[in-house]
């Protein structure tokens, strides 16, 4: 089972030159979207403690959407490190089981591409 999705992944993904600029590329843009995912958390905790702590008019925080959407989309490393460094949405299921299957996901395609690109 294993070796026919190995089969299929390097059907698809490209080979030689072309394979080694999406390498780069496809790390660029998870590092560009863990930095903004990143501060997402950090704004979103920010913003969370500033409600909680003064009275009158709260401001609007991040939804909880937006923070997976941002995880999903290449910036899971960041979403796993703004969890731990501002413990940020450490309790919820969502969070504590979706960005280490997305980072784990992730991990897996670089290797994948990592793996097509030095030509194995």
């Amino acid at each position: 089972m294993l070796g026919t999705i190995r089969e299929l992944m390097f059907r698809l993904l490209p080979n030689g030159k072309t394979a080694e600029t999406v390498f780069w590329l496809f790390l660029a843009a998870s590092a560009v979207m863990s930095i903004l995912t990143f501060a997402a958390y950090g704004i979103d905790k920010g913003i969370a403690v500033s409600n909680g702590i003064k009275s009158g008019r709260k401001t609007r925080r991040i939804p909880e959407r937006v923070l997976l959407w941002l995880s999903f989309m290449f910036g899971s490393f960041g979403a796993a490190l703004g969890m731990t460094v501002f413990r940020h949405k450490i309790r919820k299921l969502k969070f504590k089981a979706g960005v280490p299957i997305m980072l784990v996901g992730w991990a897996a395609v670089c290797g994948l591409l990592y793996i097509r690109v030095k030509g194995g």
